[in-house]
Formats: C-alpha cells, sequence, structure tokens
C-alpha cells in the first residue's frame, strides 16, 4: 500500500466514524429529552419507553434487509449521503413535533434514515483492511457511537437544560446534512474484494446469508449473544439519565454530563482498545477473542448493579465507569468474527441479520421492560422502579458470556 493510499483509507474511516457519531447523536438525543418529553405530554414510562424503543426499531430493522441488498450492488458512499440526509432532516422536524403521535412518527422516519448507514459502513471498511487489522479498524469505527452519546447527553442535556427539548432536536439533525455534503462530493466507495474460494452468487442473498449463520453454531451463538447485549445496552442507554434525575437530584445536564463522559470517554476507550487487544491475543489464537469477550462481560456486572444500588453518587458514577468499560469491548471482536465468516458479499447482509437481533431485542425489549416494571414499582413518583428494571437486565445479561464461549468451543484449535 502506498502512502497517499493509506492517507486515502485513514481519511475515509475518520469520515466513516463521524458519520456513526452523528448517527448515535441522532438517535440517542432522545433519551436525555425523556423526561421533559413526558412532562410536556403527560406520558407514562411505558409510553416514553416505546418511543425511545419500538417506534424506532420497527423502522430500522424492517428497511435494513432491502438497503443492505441494494448495498451489494450500488454505491455504497450514495446510499449512506442519501440515508443522512433523510434521517438528519427528520431529526429536526422532531423538534416541531406537537403531539406523541407526531413524535412516534418522526421516530419512525429517523429509523428507516439510519437503516441505512450501519451495515453499509461495516462492510466498506471490511473492503479497506485485511483480516488480521478488521477488528482493530471496526472497533476505532464504532467509537464514533461512544463519541455520539458523548454529544447526545452532554450538548443535549445543556440544551434541554437552557433552550429546552425542542432545541436538541434542531441542533443534532444539522451536523448531518453537513458530513452528508462532504462524503458525496470528496470519497468514493472503496473497491469490492473478496477473498479466495468465496462465492460471488448474489441471488436468493438474505435466504443464504441466514442459511450460513443459522448453520453455523459459532455464528448462531455470535448473533444470540449481541441480541443480549442489545438488551442491556439499550436499557441502560434510554434509562440512566432518567434514573439520575429521579433518585439523584441531578439536572439534565448533571446527568448529561456524567453519561457523557461514562458512555462517550470511557465507553470510547473500552471499544477502541478491545480491537487492538482482539487483534493482538488472535495472533496467538484466534479464540482468545471470544476469551476476552466472556472475562469483560463477567468483569462488567457486579459494578453496573453497584452503580444501581448505592446512593452515594460519585461510587455509583466510579462504578458505572468500570463496567462500561468492560462492557464496550464486544464490538470489534464480534463483528471482525462475523465477516470472517460469511463470504464478501454476505457482509452487509450479515451485519443486518445481527443488528437486526440486536435491535429487536435491545430496543424492543430492554427499554420497554425496564419502563413496565418502573410503572409497576411507582412509575415518575420514584426511581426505585427504574433500578429493579435495570438491575433485572444487568443480571440477564449474562447470557452473553455463555453464548461467546459457545462460540469459542466452535472455533477449531490452532496448529503449530
Amino acid at each position: 500500500m502506498t502512502a497517499e493510499s493509506a492517507r486515502q483509507q485513514r481519511r475515509l474511516l475518520f469520515l466513516l466514524t463521524s458519520i456513526l457519531a452523528v448517527n448515535q447523536l441522532d438517535r440517542h438525543i432522545v433519551n436525555i429529552c425523556l423526561a421533559a418529553i413526558g412532562a410536556e405530554f403527560s406520558l407514562s414510562d411505558t409510553e416514553l419507553g416505546l418511543l425511545a424503543g419500538p417506534a424506532f426499531m420497527v423502522a430500522y430493522v424492517i428497511f435494513g434487509f432491502p438497503i443492505a441488498r441494494l448495498a451489494v450492488s450500488f454505491d455504497r458512499r450514495n446510499i449512506i449521503g442519501v440515508s443522512m440526509i433523510a434521517w438528519s432532516t427528520l431529526t429536526l422536524m422532531i423538534g416541531m413535533a406537537q403531539s406523541f403521535a407526531q413524535l412516534v412518527l418522526l421516530r419512525i422516519g429517523v429509523g428507516i434514515g439510519e437503516s441505512g448507514a450501519v451495515a453499509t459502513s461495516h462492510a466498506m471498511i471490511s473492503d479497506l483492511y485485511p483480516p488480521e487489522r478488521r477488528a482493530s479498524a471496526i472497533s476505532t469505527f464504532m467509537t464514533g457511537a461512544n463519541i455520539g452519546l458523548l454529544l447526545a447527553f452532554v450538548l443535549g442535556g445543556l440544551i434541554t437544560q437552557t433552550l429546552g427539548w425542542r432545541y436538541a432536536f434542531v441542533f443534532a439533525g444539522l451536523p448531518g446534512l453537513v458530513l452528508a455534503a462532504i462524503l458525496l462530493t470528496t470519497t468514493k466507495d472503496p473497491e469490492r474484494r473478496s477473498l479466495p474460494g468465496e462465492s460471488d452468487d448474489r441471488r436468493s442473498l438474505i435466504r443464504r446469508t441466514l442459511a450460513r449463520i443459522a448453520l453455523d453454531p459459532g455464528l448462531r451463538n455470535l448473533t444470540l449473544a449481541i441480541g443480549v447485549n442489545g438488551i442491556v445496552t439499550f436499557a441502560m442507554l434510554t434509562w440512566t439519565a432518567t434514573f439520575l434525575i429521579r433518585e439523584h437530584g441531578a439536572t439534565p445536564l448533571a446527568a448529561g454530563v456524567i453519561l457523557a463522559f461514562v458512555a462517550g470517554v470511557v465507553g470510547g476507550l473500552g471499544t477502541f482498545f478491545s480491537g487492538r487487544l482482539a487483534d493482538h491475543l488472535a495472533r496467538r489464537d484466534p479464540r482468545h477473542r471470544m476469551t476476552l469477550l466472556v472475562v469483560a462481560t463477567f468483569a462488567a456486572k457486579p459494578f453496573a448493579i453497584a452503580f444501581l444500588l448505592t446512593d452515594w453518587l460519585p461510587l455509583g458514577v466510579l462504578a458505572l465507569s468500570i463496567s462500561v468499560l468492560f462492557s464496550s469491548a464486544y464490538w470489534g471482536p464480534t463483528l471482525a468474527h462475523l465477516h470472517g465468516g460469511v463470504d464478501a458479499v454476505m457482509r452487509p447482509m450479515a451485519t443486518t441479520m445481527v443488528l437486526f437481533c440486536y435491535n429487536v431485542l435491545g430496543i424492543a425489549v430492554g427499554p420497554v421492560i425496564v419502563g413496565a416494571i418502573s410503572d409497576l414499582a411507582g412509575g415518575t413518583q420514584t426511581g426505585a422502579g427504574l433500578r429493579y428494571g435495570l438491575v433485572t437486565v444487568q443480571i440477564a445479561g449474562l447470557l452473553s458470556a455463555w453464548f461467546y464461549w459457545n462460540v469459542r468451543r466452535s472455533m477449531a484449535v490452532p496448529t503449530e
């Protein structure tokens, strides 16, 4: 690779990472605004959970499949650019909503737009980088999610507290329009490269990709693991700010700063370095990628539960930070293993299928279950109900360690 090619490679990875940051900003800005939206429209916690979760998820996962199919044959840069324009414009419009129904419809539209970005970007990155560097590259890309969370919580909390929640959505929608213009005018789609022996048959792509995942014990368990992680991740992202406001008396700005530091900075460090550690360990034994995820899952849970049970906020923030450092390790190793287990032509669809499981179980189940448990235990009058719900999903999250261990068991023992 020439120096110029390496620069272009890094430049495109940086731009895709920035796009993911905006993607996550627009997706999660609603979380810091839930308390204010609920107060204005007199919504229950269950309704807020539906707004944050299924209203987005249904469109995101359904439209992800046809867009992934388009990404096999059409220019992936253009797909991402057009998708960004759509979801950014709809995010702006959420700030003008006058009813709960309008909020739901606009969130559905944002979900449709955002379904064109993540899986398509993953496929582009896998064409940019060889297998031995793929976990590191994908982990670098996934730090964009942490940056987006940081922006959503810090700036979302600040704007919500000073100007109101509607202006937070206006802020969130603008950067995507700028990045879309940069992407469409300054970059091109990487050349699609298949490994020797891979099939380029694009017929019945959904069926063939589903069969590959379903019939491979490792990929099947990998998908289940990411689904369980989705439940925990989205439950915490959706409700932690509201938990801090109700249980600890934090302002929206204070809650946003705490979550920006934890999810944005600490989570970003965990995501970034876990990919590099996974690639380093895999040089000795590829199974160590999964061993890392098993250990990280078990290490994270006691600290997460300590955060939810303590009444002293500084101790809780410390415990939450340690938990997030471990629990953010899964993206790079998981997607690197997935892309290494399917043909290149299947990668966008395989990513979409895994994200389908992640989002269906995560966005649809996590926020709603916690909201329902909260309503049963007192709802908006106390933070105790949120505590019970979040502890429940953290304990259930231990299942992901079992699934990752099964992935490890399915991998061949390396020979000398």
